[in-house]
């Protein structure tokens, strides 16, 4: 993957950019906003990380699925055109990606849940590192939204495809 995206573009991608913004945003604006109480802000933290888990939890298993789809409707014919066209990695990588996404967003989010748990001093001395992770969770949850309605060109993308191989392995029998 690194071969053929290189490094710079995987770490100065749209996805890499509105993870940093959402970390920033949220560490300089969250400590601004006028919530009474630790513990209305701890709710806030808590019921945040529960919506997101759910969230993500359900777009993994949509991905998941989506790719074992995709993947039964191959035959080793378009297999063949896929690799001969070097199209194999540009349809696998943003699932790939995009499963990581979730993942590492359900990872996050359990570590807030967590945190909402314990004590108030643990939460008020640990304040910046829980702001900068859910930041951190919110850009992964902005980026994998974007990757997975980006999986959906790349689903149509893979669909063309295949009619056009189909339609070529038609027009080679009848000749």
């Amino acid at each position: 993957m690194i071969k053929k995206y290189g490094i710079r573009k995987i770490f100065f991608s749209t996805e890499t950019i509105i993870i940093i913004l959402a970390i920033f945003i949220v560490v300089i604006i969250t400590p601004k906003l006028n919530i009474d109480g630790i513990d209305k802000k701890i709710d806030l933290m808590r019921s945040y990380s529960t919506i997101c888990v759910s969230l993500s939890g359900g777009m993994l298993a949509v991905t998941v699925t989506a790719m074992s789809i995709l993947v039964g409707m191959i035959n080793d014919n378009f297999m063949k055109f896929i690799h001969k066209a070097n199209a194999y990695y540009d349809f696998v990588v943003p699932f790939y990606l995009n499963a990581l996404f979730w993942g590492i967003g359900i990872i996050l989010n359990m570590i807030l849940i967590v945190s909402s748990y314990l004590s108030i001093i643990f939460i008020i001395k640990y304040n910046r590192i829980l702001l900068f992770i859910i930041g951190l969770s919110t850009g992964f949850l902005i980026s994998s939204i974007k990757g997975t309605l980006e999986l959906v060109y790349t689903s149509i993308r893979l669909g063309e495809y295949r009619a056009k191989v189909l339609l070529k392995e038609e027009e080679r029998k009848h000749k």
